[in-house]
């Protein structure tokens, strides 16, 4: 065999054998698909929890997480019947020293028996009566378990509750808690509008018209306006309508 003769078969094998290859890769498995995974899936996120915003940064564009959420009524009991500070409460001052007259229903009870007795100063516009009728436990805030002591000049009699009466205390969707005004001298505003509510801002408080109240509750969801005041009684904008989470009034045992 001459040597142009064996180049000739050295050819022939090659293509043979890559005719082989060719179809073997052909007939075998194909390779798995290459790309991008999917992110994992992840659930959907939890509602934010309630937040208190700054009382003066609440305006018009305040956004509510939960605006459908009915609010809250409770009825806090700070005097048992027999006269001792309910569970959780104890008498934090005695003032038993000074009588207070005068007394009425508290505008923040839904039961008899809970009063409001003498001056703004005397700070006793919601007291638990007690068995002897002259002894006052009288609560500072819905949100503290403090009672203070006092006592009347005369015993009070049997006093019903207020037809409407208002909340003692608000816990409003922005977080601050607002306390139900007690009397006094108020700052102002410009319109018609007037202080119910102290939040602990001298930008923000709970506002609302003499004929119509601080607080709507026509529904589920009750709402208060807030807005500014001043000593001067400036301008201010329209208050802005806030939902109450919660709403504290006095009740008896």
């Amino acid at each position: 065999m001459n040597v142009r003769a064996l180049w000739i078969v050295v050819i022939v094998v090659l293509l043979a054998a890559a005719g082989i290859f060719v179809f073997r890769s052909l007939s075998g498995e194909e390779p798995a698909a290459i790309g991008t995974a999917a992110p994992p899936a992840t659930s959907a996120p939890s509602e934010p929890p309630a937040t208190s915003v700054p009382p003066s940064s609440v305006g018009a564009d305040f956004v509510d997480p939960r605006p459908q959420t009915p609010t809250t009524v409770v009825n806090v009991v700070g005097v048992t019947a027999s006269g001792d500070p309910a569970p959780g409460f104890t008498v934090t001052e005695d003032s038993g020293d000074v009588e207070i007259t005068g007394c009425f229903a508290s505008r923040a009870s839904v039961s008899p028996g809970v009063v409001s007795c003498g001056s703004t100063a005397a700070g006793a516009d919601v007291c638990w009566t007690t068995p002897n009728r002259a002894t006052l436990l009288c609560g500072t805030t819905p949100w503290e378990k403090s009672l203070r002591r006092m006592k009347t000049s005369e015993k009070v009699g049997i006093i019903a509750a207020e037809a409407e009466p208002l909340p003692w205390g608000l816990e409003l969707a922005t977080g601050a808690r607002c306390r139900l005004r007690n009397g006094g001298s108020w700052p102002g505003r410009a319109d018609d509008y007037v202080g119910y509510y102290d939040c602990g801002s001298e930008s923000f408080y709970v506002v609302g018209k003499q004929d119509d109240g601080p607080v709507q509750r026509s529904g589920p969801v009750w709402t208060a306006l807030v807005g500014g005041l001043s000593g001067d009684n400036a301008e201010f904008p329209p208050p802005t309508k806030i939902r109450i989470v919660t709403a504290y009034f006095a009740a008896r045992a």
